[in-house]
């Protein structure tokens, strides 16, 4: 009669772990040794065998799948097979469970007869070594003083000491902490002061932060080099060869902060080729900045006014959504209305040069800050001359015109002249008849009103207050 019964077990590698603690994963096989007879005569040559692993030692329940092998080699009666090479009986044959293994011999090709040969072979520590990563480990002896608590058989604390050390529980870890509420708890660390600062997490330059892909397959990251600290995304896993980085905000090694920008040029650069830039709100009313091809726009994104102020004040000025302009009010009713109380000027208009203060708005009237005898402003007085006047006799008096020689009205031969009599008329009280252009002499003369029923002549000295308008 045929008859294999067990010789030993041995794991392929002892010493090595099966599990997460594994630094690289190995082989789950293990050795099977056994000894076939035929009657009492060792056997030589080959037989084919079916190894299945069970729960009990009689009936109980099959563990993972049954493993065929062929062209088993006898030698004097002795073989050796390797099983579970390809993890035939699971992840989790070995949890700490007795273990029995069933040996049968094929009678067919397909295997579909066998004679199974009993009794089960129990499987003791040895294969339970191998899987020692996910064994308890209660009992065990000689725990090096300090390494959890010297003998970790209650509570679950994987790491316990001293309350600045590393602590495991609820697979937590907190670092200064004995109880972290999250995965990761750094606490108690180095004070950060004006002159100097510590931190409590300590990484390598160039290293990174990375989170796995949301829902919308967009990861985030950290990330700190030669050129500052990076806030960036990418669009698979970071770290991978398609996760390249698309940098949202950097902090430059100057300080400058750049979004949309690597190299900011400016304390704040917000890099956008077209569109918004920074925009505030308080979820109403909206304020920004925007850029296209054609200049850069400061205004409301929401339908509000603009308002413009100082040190904290009232608005001084207001632009409103049909466009209206205001200073002084901020319910503008023209395209620019100007409000102003006391004596303070609502309007004035300044240039340059022999223009001078050009108006003046003030309490409702128009004028002219400066405007004195011939000053060179749009508005001036004129004073009638002995060189300037004509028509006269011969005591300078009972003169009928004066020319105009002012720097706005020369060559302007189609200016607009408002003339009037000033206020210190003289004892001719001239009234004026009309002004020309003189072509010839190219300037404007003042003629006042003459005739055999009314004569109003000047004497020289008379002054002429004069508005020049050039189109």
């Amino acid at each position: 009669m045929k008859k294999p019964f067990l010789i030993q077990l041995l794991t392929l590698v002892l010493f090595s772990f099966h599990g997460s603690f594994a630094a690289e994963a190995i082989n789950p096989g293990f050795t099977f040794q056994g000894l076939y007879e035929e009657g009492d005569t060792p056997f030589n040559g080959t037989i084919r065998l079916k190894f299945s692993l069970w729960d009990a030692e009689e009936d109980g329940n099959q563990i993972g799948s049954s493993q065929t092998l062929d062209d088993i080699g006898v030698v004097d009666g002795v073989f050796t097979v390797v099983l579970n090479a390809s993890d035939e009986y699971g992840e989790n044959a070995f949890n700490g469970e007795d273990r029995w293994l069933q040996v049968e011999e094929c009678l067919d090709v397909e295997c579909t007869s066998s004679e199974i040969y009993s009794p089960r072979q129990g499987l003791r520590a040895i294969p339970y070594a191998y899987y020692a990563a996910t064994s308890p480990w209660m009992g065990l002896t000689g725990v090096p003083e300090g390494f959890a608590d010297g003998v970790d058989n209650t509570g679950d604390s994987l790491w316990e000491g001293e309350e600045a050390g590393p602590i495991h529980s609820a697979n937590k870890v907190g670092i200064g902490s004995a109880t972290p509420h999250h995965q990761l708890r750094i606490a108690g660390g180095p004070t950060w002061t004006t002159n100097g600062w510590a931190g409590a997490l300590e990484m390598e330059n160039a290293a990174a932060l990375g989170w796995r892909p949301n829902a919308g397959s967009r990861s985030f990251g950290i990330g700190q080099s030669g050129g500052g600290l990076y806030f960036f995304h990418t669009f698979s896993e970071p770290g991978t060869a398609s996760g390249e980085a698309i940098y949202d905000m950097v902090i430059g090694d100057s300080g400058h902060v750049g979004i949309g920008s690597t190299n900011a040029s400016y304390p704040l650069t917000i890099n956008t080729p077209i569109g918004y830039g920074w925009v505030q709100t308080d979820g109403i009313h909206e304020v920004g900045s925007y850029v296209n091809s054609q200049g850069g726009w400061l205004g409301t994104h929401s339908n509000h006014s603009l308002h413009f102020f100082t040190n904290d004040s009232l608005p001084l000025a207001t632009l409103d959504t049909t466009g209206n302009f205001g200073v002084g009010t901020q319910t503008p009713s023209a395209k620019v209305h100007a409000k102003s109380s006391g004596q303070t000027a609502a309007i004035r208009a300044e240039g340059g040069g022999t223009n001078g203060t050009a108006i003046e708005i003030v309490s409702g009237a128009i004028r002219v800050p400066g405007a004195g005898a011939n000053t060179p402003t749009p508005v001036f007085v004129h004073v009638a001359t002995q060189a300037n006047s004509s028509l006269c006799d011969n005591t300078g008096c009972y003169c009928q015109e004066t020319t105009i020689d002012h720097p706005l009205t020369n060559g302007h031969p189609n200016a607009i002249l408002l003339v009037t009599v000033n206020g210190n008329a003289g004892s001719g009280q001239p009234i004026i008849d009309h002004i020309r252009y003189d072509d010839t002499a190219g300037k404007w003369v003042i003629r006042v009103h003459v005739s055999a029923y009314l004569s109003r002549w000047f004497c020289v000295g008379q002054k002429f207050n004069v508005l020049v308008v050039n189109p």
